[in-house]
């Protein structure tokens, strides 16, 4: 039998989500660590990531229109540009809106 296990001794994130394609909408994760999530595909419109720790997180096709970002930690233009956003996400404010494409309205 061939176990696939991880060695003690190899690196590990704090914490290993992995909600590719999870519908999220409208859930409340203030100040959850993120860091190397995987957020793929998932639908996260109107959920609250305040204060939320995005190190390394994967956003590509995350629905994140109407979400709440602000006070987000460790979150990039690059990250958002991958995601979906638009004009009712709540960005943290050391991000520049005008550097995202916002989403065409339904």
């Amino acid at each position: 039998m061939n176990f696939n296990v991880r060695s003690m001794a190899e690196p590990r994130p704090p914490h290993e989500f992995d909600f590719e394609g999870a519908v999220l909408r409208t859930l409340d994760f203030t100040g959850i660590n993120f860091t190397s999530a995987n957020l793929k595909r998932t639908d996260a419109r109107k959920t609250i990531f305040a204060r939320v720790n995005f190190r390394n997180a994967d956003l590509t096709g995350a629905d994140l229109r109407g979400a709440d970002l602000t006070g987000a930690k460790n979150l990039t233009i690059e990250q958002l540009q991958s995601a979906v956003v638009d004009e009712t996400t709540r960005l943290p404010d050391y991000i520049d809106r005008s550097k995202l494409t916002p989403a065409a309205a339904d």
